[in-house]
């Protein structure tokens, strides 16, 4: 598969890694317009040392966009389209339709931070916190009308460093990682080079789905002290927090950490504040303490002047219920509301 008759990218999804590879194409002499959707207009982009969001970070760098509902309907999009046109998917919030995928001839791409057939789907990198997994990927696959299902043009392979626990800590490492596989992948075209796709294989692999912190983010302070912190990580930053109860009111935790210096514990005193540790709650869990640096409210205000030594962090089996039943769909302009009746914060 060769790319020397394109000179015109379309760009499908958001985010800095997006406006990133903007930036390089431009300088490349590529032509680059964004498609975008509602949910992703307020993308926070880091510019001048200042953080914008995404629509405004087009405006200023007179980068051609338009936000769509659904590309695969929306004619200012498809009129667009030419024979030297290709497509690239950056967590975009579609599902290209048939239909879609065929108008760019095999030149509609997509890059997935994550090894495939493996870790197909969303939420990936919450996903791969709760499973611990470290190795990191860049890889770009042709789109087809599965989920992230196409055959393989590019791909590398890496480990996160040990000082990744959270996810925008890996987000972090990622941003530079993506832009010098991208101009990589711009060099290669360059140069010239026929690129073999490869096949995923059908028979194995994995598929994880969307997540909302808001709706599954709920802690179960009966699974091991490992266990609720990998969770309690994997909705750290930039998400809003895992949470939980206390004194019937939710509360969002982060900042956490796992210490055996005290306990063990019995399982009666789980979720139990027993001593404060500078700005810090020490939590009493059956294998020993975690460690929790931040509590904060609905309304994002600090909880931690507010806990008393005794006081216990709980949250409801219903809630708990209502968790492991919802699965979180997005449309493009956020999440779609479900058939199951969420339990109200």
């Amino acid at each position: 598969m060769k790319f020397d008759c394109i000179n015109h990218v379309i760009l499908f999804g958001g985010g800095d890694t997006l406006v990133r590879f903007a930036l390089n194409l431009l300088g490349r002499g590529y032509h680059v317009e964004v498609v975008t959707a509602e949910r992703r207009r307020e993308d926070p982009i880091p510019m001048r040392g200042k953080i914008v969001p995404l629509e405004d970070f087009l405006k200023l760098q007179k980068i051609l966009f338009h936000i769509s509902k659904d590309v695969n309907t929306d004619k200012a999009v498809i009129k667009k389209i030419t024979p030297q046109t290709m497509g690239f998917s950056i967590a975009a919030s579609w599902i290209f339709r048939k239909e879609f995928i065929a108008l760019f001839r095999g030149y509609l791409l997509n890059h997935h931070g994550a090894p495939l057939p493996w870790f197909r789907g969303g939420g990936g990198m919450s996903w791969r916190i709760l499973q611990n997994y470290r190795p990191g990927f860049n890889l770009i696959h042709q789109v087809d009308e599965g989920v992230d299902t196409g055959p393989i043009l590019k791909m590398r392979e890496f480990v996160y460093p040990d000082q990744c626990r959270v996810p925008q800590d890996y987000f972090n490492i990622n941003i530079e990682r993506e832009e010098e596989f991208l101009c990589q992948f711009l060099d290669d075209i360059k140069n010239g080079k026929d690129f073999h796709l490869t096949a995923q294989a059908k028979d194995s692999g994995s598929y994880w789905p969307r997540l909302s912190t808001e709706h599954q983010g709920y802690i179960n302070w009966n699974w091991s002290l490992e266990e609720i912190e990998s969770f309690i990580c994997a909705f750290d930053d930039p998400y809003a927090g895992a949470s939980t109860l206390i004194n019937n009111k939710r509360v969002y935790l982060k900042k956490c950490c796992v210490d055996g210096s005290d306990g063990p514990f019995h399982p009666f005193q789980n979720g139990l504040v027993y001593c404060k540790r500078g700005d810090a709650l020490a939590v009493a869990l059956r294998e020993g303490s975690l460690i929790v640096g931040e509590v904060k409210d609905a309304q994002g205000r600090s909880m931690m002047t507010e806990i008393r030594l005794g006081d216990r962090f709980h949250t409801p089996v219903q809630y708990l219920e209502s968790a492991m039943q919802f699965r979180a769909f997005y449309a493009a302009d956020g999440l779609k509301k479900q058939k199951e009746k969420a339990i109200a914060s």
